[in-house]
């Protein structure tokens, strides 16, 4: 269901895991700045990038579980753990946001604060992300499925 920022910003959040998802310079991080934290521990999927592909993810489930309390998490690596987490069934997000932006905002952001070089990437991790998504929606009964929130961001 696609849902305007005021909307978003008035879902009652307190103790439930929210993930944060979607394509470089969609907006993340930003919208996890703007949610009123509601008792979260609050991760930013960016900071786990220095443990490599595969390390990453697993060092972020160790810190999940350690915690024990609601989490807001965001970035790129939400899309693994939403998949992993299922599999594995260490971690349940209650509510899912996907963040999206144009081609051409993504485009414009790359241009000014990004290595422009890996635009180029960006057709090829779009179908990876995807994937992924889709992996953890087939092995994920549809009653077990988080809320499903899409938010168009066009800053």
């Amino acid at each position: 269901m696609h849902k305007p920022l005021e909307e978003i910003l008035n879902i009652d959040m307190r103790g439930k895991n929210i993930l944060i998802i979607g394509e470089p310079t969609s907006g993340k991080t930003w919208l996890c700045e703007q949610i009123e934290d509601a008792g979260h521990l609050t991760i930013h999927t960016d900071s786990y990038k220095d443990f490599g592909y595969e390390r990453s993810l697993y060092e972020l489930m160790r810190d999940i579980t350690d915690y024990q309390q609601p989490t807001m998490i965001e970035g790129i690596l939400g899309y693994r753990l939403l998949r992993k987490g299922q599999e594995l069934g260490i971690y349940k997000a209650d509510i899912v946001i996907i963040c999206e932006t144009t081609p051409e905002k993504q485009a414009e952001i790359y241009m000014r604060e990004r290595d422009q070089s890996k635009i180029k990437y960006m057709p090829s991790l779009k179908k990876g992300l995807k994937t992924i998504f889709n992996e953890f929606k087939e092995m994920t009964p549809k009653e077990d499925w988080p809320e499903f929130i899409t938010f168009n961001n066009n800053y």
